[in-house]
């Protein structure tokens, strides 16, 4: 697997919460106001963007911004060669760059910077909106620098970019792994995994997680599946009986249907 993948995040000096997926168990408001139930927030917190980089391999140096936005012409200056030099020295020749959809990803210099340096990288028309399931920087590896953090010395955007950069390093490799080995290229060329629909004609889903038959749940007696992000499908390891697969993308001009 030699995909780099990449994504950038806000920090700000009061921390990070989810006020959508952050959760106290508590009897009462006033019994979870005592576990943390109330959150400060500052109106106008110091904050840095942070641009990093994860691969089966390791991750990327940081590239912290202390002020400003992501253009396309920071994004050339500063992530871009970071993110080269790293694949280069890990992959050699051969590895793709994964960007998401992001505007300044997206501008046609930004696009022709990837395919004048870039052994292959994700562009544009291929990769789809709204999937930060396909990224392990979204759903594990910021995560876990969050947790690295120690909070408490965060005093100021010094000390924060001072707790971003030593805590990065305590990242383990186990975990940068165990989130980046299961994607594969996922291309009409590649070694993509790709499996014809339950009930649909010529639509397959293409996939870059690599579930095992014992890991899935078969589909509804009407051929659906109770999480949304799931479709039912023909897996080949699964028999006759079609099951619930977690969704990475459907395009049949990435991944081909089938043909019998």
């Amino acid at each position: 697997m030699r995909i780099l993948f990449s994504d950038e995040k806000f920090f700000d000096i009061d921390g990070v919460y989810n006020s959508q997926n952050d959760r106290v168990w508590a009897v009462d408001r006033a019994d979870a106001d005592k576990y943390g139930g109330i959150k400060q927030k500052r109106k106008f917190p110091q904050k840095v963007i942070v641009w990093l980089g994860a691969c089966s391999k390791g991750v990327t140096p940081l590239v912290i911004l202390e002020k400003g936005t992501v253009d396309h012409a920071v994004y050339i200056e500063k992530m871009l060669p970071v993110a080269l030099k790293y694949g280069n020295q890990v992959f050699g020749s051969d590895w793709t760059f994964q960007q998401d959809g992001a505007t300044s990803h997206s501008h046609h210099l930004s696009q022709q910077w990837c395919r004048d340096n870039f052994p292959s990288f994700t562009d544009k028309d291929h990769w789809p909106g709204n999937s930060p399931d396909m990224n392990p920087l979204n759903y594990s590896i910021w995560s876990e620098l969050v947790n690295a953090i120690d909070w408490n010395k965060v005093k100021s955007k010094t000390t924060l970019i001072q707790q971003l950069k030593s805590s990065v390093k305590k990242i383990l490799n186990s975990q940068i792994c165990d989130n980046t080995i299961p994607y594969r290229r996922c291309s009409s060329n590649s070694v993509c995994k790709y499996y014809p629909m339950a009930g649909a004609n010529d639509v397959s889903v293409c996939t870059f997680i690599l579930k095992q038959c014992s890991q899935l749940i078969p589909c509804g007696s009407s051929q659906e599946c109770s999480h949304p992000d799931s479709f039912c499908i023909h897996h080949n390891g699964c028999g006759n009986s079609p099951v619930c697969y977690p969704l990475s993308m459907i395009n049949e001009n990435i991944c081909p249907p089938l043909l019998a």
